[in-house]
């Protein structure tokens, strides 16, 4: 009974899964509800019909792509798809698979949750178009299958039965594999001095095989260990960590591969690539660039002519050596509203040459001053340059000079008079003339020799090989009266200011001598006053008051009391002066009408001499 009842529900199960395999949804078909019956073959029919129609559904999709592409590992590939569908197939979500006899494992969906880790984030499709189901896959790594289609049973695996082409081959080659090596090519210099803190771009030429665009550039740091990226196109953060922020790529076309370092701080080894395989290490017998450190820039150097002539435009051209094109130095001259132009180009590889050029017009004002360019690198480092400009004009400030003056008296004396100019080259030819209605010459020299007081006016020109210049009119008298004028001035101020400062002197000795008389005449009163005190002080018996009584002499009247008597040169007694002889006595003074004495001292004696 069991086996009767297996062998009817045989047919049952083997038709839902053929319907299964043409993708159709048996839930959502109407059906007939007992598939199991002995009329079976009625129900059959009617699901083959179904079947029939889903197939020829499927059908309508088609799927077109190469049957294999070459891609550089780690390069970026394209692969160009496109896809046919039925009238109105609504909303379609393409999908890629990665080609496994097990599974379908997806490298790209719109849910990215559904992609397996070894694509998430590597793949894209290129919406260009419609009916476009071209993907991207970046950073290539090895050699796969891939297809396309909107589910599980319908992709381009299971619709292209017929042909080959169920499936696109990626071959991925490090260039060893295929030798296709020579095709690839790297033309970088072999060393490089840089400036100290300043940047360099490192010249760099690729040649790639045509059918190969879609790469990523890389530039490795020569290790003996390891390729660390110091550069990556891809990822700018995927280098090592001294290097971030520093390395960008100069160039704007795949074949232009020059690198700039900013900040060049040590000497350093580095060489472009696209991969361990290809890269000029690799492929150049070792090729490397060395970069070389330098703690000073190098020098500008001005370029113009020698000798350059008045209001005759000239070009001064400033050059200064460099390894950083896209940042070259500054250059700035000392001279104001210039008209400058500046270029640049590269006269040795990885080294760069920036030329300053200047529209100068020489003036004689600027003759044998310094005309100077300085130059600024990327570190703030300057470097200066100038020369001395040798500037031909013809004579200018043409003067006369008087050399010699005149004495008062000497009448109608010569004086020399001297023709004066500033010129380069210097002046060659000075002539003078006597000014009037016609120009009249005098003599072709510096010097003329002309009588003091003429009434003449004279002119002189000085020349040289550019030209010839003329003086302004010259008068002597004129000139002569002026000189007398200001030297009379001169005297008048220079005599009012002596007499000046003489009597302010006498006005100043006048005062300290008043000042000290009165001063004098001061002490001497208070020194009579004291005298005065003194003699009216009280005298005591102990003091003796001598007075010299003079009188008339009398007749035969005996000598007079204590007279003085000596002796001549005979040894004779002799009477000195009887008529003036000193008679001495003793005053009392009362005390009566004299105070005591208090600052008076004993035993002091004055004298006095009185006259009868």
């Amino acid at each position: 009974m069991y086996s009767q009842l297996r062998s009817k529900n045989r047919p049952q199960r083997r038709w839902k899964m053929e319907m299964l395999k043409a993708g159709l949804d048996l839930e959502k078909q109407d059906r007939i509800p007992n598939l199991v019956s002995p009329l079976g073959i009625i129900h059959v029919g009617f699901v083959i019909k179904k079947w029939c129609f889903a197939d020829e559904e499927k059908k309508k999709w088609t799927f077109t792509f190469p049957e294999s592409i070459t891609a550089v590992k780690h390069s970026d590939v394209e692969i160009p798809c496109t896809f046919t569908a039925p009238d109105d197939p609504g909303e379609v979500h393409i999908i890629w698979y990665k080609y496994n006899k097990i599974s379908y494992p997806i490298v790209y969906s719109e849910d990215s949750s559904t992609v397996i880790l070894d694509y998430r984030g590597r793949t894209s499709l290129i919406r260009d178009g419609t009916n476009n189901c071209s993907l991207r896959i970046t950073d290539v790594r090895y050699t796969a299958q891939y297809y396309p289609g909107i589910s599980e049973k319908i992709n381009a695996f299971d619709l292209n039965t017929e042909n080959k082409k169920r499936y696109i081959r990626v071959i991925v080659s490090g260039c060893q594999e295929t030798d296709s090596c020579q095709d690839w090519g790297f033309k970088i210099p072999y060393s490089i001095e840089v400036l100290k803190g300043s940047c360099v771009d490192v010249p760099c030429k690729l040649t790639y095989p045509d059918d190969t665009k879609n790469f990523t550039l890389f530039w490795y740091k020569n290790t003996a260990i390891g390729y660390p990226k110091i550069f990556s196109s891809r990822n700018p953060t995927d280098v090592e960590g001294k290097y971030k922020g520093r390395t960008s790529l100069v160039g704007n076309s795949l074949d232009n591969c020059t690198l700039r370092i900013d900040n060049v701080q040590e000497p350093d080894e580095v060489y472009p690539g696209i991969n361990e395989d290809i890269n000029s290490y690799e492929l150049h017998n070792g090729k490397v660039t060395r970069l070389f450190i330098i703690d000073s820039p190098p020098k500008p150097v001005i370029i113009g002519p020698e000798k350059m002539r008045e209001n005759e435009a000239v070009t001064v051209r400033c050059s200064v050596n460099h390894t950083c094109a896209s940042s070259p130095p500054t250059i700035t001259w000392n001279k104001p509203g210039l008209e400058v132009t500046t270029s640049q180009e590269e006269f040795i590889q990885g080294l760069w040459r920036i030329n300053s050029i200047i529209r100068y017009i020489p003036i004689h004002k600027d003759d044998k001053s310094q005309l100077e360019c300085k130059a600024t690198f990327p570190n703030t480092q300057t470097m200066r340059q100038s020369i001395t400009l040798d500037i031909q004009y013809k004579p200018q400030n043409v003067t006369i000079s008087a050399l010699s003056y005149i004495e008062e008296g000497e009448g109608d004396a010569n004086i020399v008079l001297e023709c004066r100019s500033q010129a380069n080259p210097p002046v060659t030819k000075y002539t003078w003339y006597k000014a009037g209605k016609a120009k009249t010459l005098v003599k072709v020299d510096v010097q003329i020799s002309v009588q003091n007081k003429t009434q003449e006016k004279y002119i002189c020109t000085a020349s040289n090989d550019m030209g010839t210049r003329e003086s302004a009119v010259f008068s002597f008298t004129t000139e002569d009266e002026a000189e007398d004028g200001n030297y009379k001035n001169i005297l008048i101020i220079g005599g009012a200011a002596g007499f000046t400062a003489l009597v302010i002197i006498l006005l100043v000795v006048i005062l300290c001598i008043v000042k000290r008389k009165r001063r004098t005449s001061v002490l001497t009163e208070k020194k009579r006053s004291e005298v005065r005190a003194k003699m009216s002080e009280e005298v005591t018996m102990d003091n003796l008051l001598y007075v010299n009584l003079d009188r008339p002499p009398m007749e035969h009247s005996p000598p007079a009391r204590n007279s003085m008597v000596g002796q001549d040169d005979k040894g004779e007694e002799t009477n000195k002066d009887p008529e003036h002889s000193v008679i001495y006595t003793s005053v009392e003074l009362s005390p009566a009408n004299h105070p005591s004495p208090t600052t008076r001292n004993t035993g002091e004696t004055e004298y006095a001499e009185l006259n009868i």
